[in-house]
């Protein structure tokens, strides 16, 4: 790429017009980076205007003005770089309104790092320059690699010219090889489950969360063709049909019964037995139980999670009565 690298000279007053602005708007820092995004960092080159800083780490800055490209979990860029010629260049979609071509806010492609959209400088406009660097184009553009390196150049017209993103070739760049960086890694759109930094989410074609219950795959959650599949609810199976059953289910007070439960698809530690007689058993599935004294009506009532989180769950209840009293008068 860099043999189609053009060299223009740049006016002096359009220099000293846009250092003048960019000094303005440094002593003036006008954003800070989002802590929900992955900041971008190191330096791109343009054989026009130098250097350009991609985060305020770079000069560690970061206590004076407050800067940074940044990507967020869709692959949108946002923030501002810096360059000590022509000042802020803003990466932010409200400063990108009204780009040459669509798509005009900043992106980098989440199934294969490719970018595309626009930066601004924010000194454009002055000496008929529009201050528009192209992210992606015929034959140009950077990448993001799996090694978290860009590579690639933008085009910003004759007066940023070609700018490289990534050079390690000291025949072209000089003694100072330079290089941007990021730890972002696109997600890679299927029926897995990606791994965002925060939690373990299912990402659909475009990267956008998909159904919430997947947020919870660690717990039994899964993805498939792009759909949340929930795990089996809890239930009662074949044995104890009704979940819980309390024998016999009329006594005579004092007397003494046997409640038994059984449940599918519960987790084996969260299934709770508690009777209006004060009796309970925690942390049981499937269990038979001895309860007494029976001295008026009882009720068993059960409650179990199933094998996913707490909002699957089965209740079910069974009811022991006193046999009447027959009294001769």
């Amino acid at each position: 790429m860099h043999e189609y690298i053009r060299i223009f000279r740049v006016p002096l007053s359009l220099v000293t017009t846009a250092i003048f602005l960019g000094l303005i708007l440094f002593i003036f820092p006008s954003h800070a980076t989002s802590v929900s995004s992955t900041p971008i960092t190191g330096y791109a080159w343009s054989d026009n205007i130098g250097w350009i800083s991609f985060n305020c780490s770079n000069t560690s800055s970061c206590g004076i003005s407050n800067y940074g490209l940044t990507i967020a979990a869709d692959g949108t860029v946002s923030g501002y770089a810096w360059s000590d010629n022509i000042g802020w260049v803003s990466a932010n979609s409200a400063d990108v309104v009204g780009c040459p071509s669509a798509p005009c806010t900043p992106k980098i492609s989440v199934t294969n790092g490719t970018a595309t959209g626009w930066l601004k400088a924010l000194a454009g406009g002055v000496g008929g320059w529009d201050g528009w660097i192209s992210l992606s184009g015929p034959g140009y553009g950077p990448v993001l690699s799996a090694s978290s390196t860009f590579s690639g150049y933008a085009w910003g017209s004759d007066v940023v010219g070609w700018v490289s993103w990534n050079c390690s070739d000291t025949s072209i760049c000089g003694t100072s090889p330079y290089k941007v960086t990021t730890v972002y890694q696109p997600c890679v759109p299927n029926s897995n489950v990606c791994l965002d930094g925060v939690t373990l989410r299912h990402y659909n074609a475009d990267c956008s969360y998909s159904d919430a219950a997947c947020q919870f795959a660690a717990y039994g959650y899964g993805c498939s063709a792009n759909a949340c599949l929930v795990p089996p609810s809890p239930g009662a199976n074949s044995s104890i049909p009704s979940g819980i059953i309390a024998k016999p289910r009329l006594v005579h007070a004092g007397n003494t019964v046997q409640v038994s439960w059984s449940i599918d698809n519960a987790s084996s530690t969260t299934c709770t037995v508690t009777g209006s007689n004060g009796d309970s058993w925690l942390g049981l599935a499937s269990s038979t139980k001895t309860s007494s004294p029976i001295t008026a009506q009882t009720i068993y009532t059960l409650h179990c999670n199933g094998s996913a989180v707490s909002i699957l769950t089965y209740d079910a209840q069974a009811t022991v009565n006193i046999a009447p009293t027959f009294q001769e008068k």
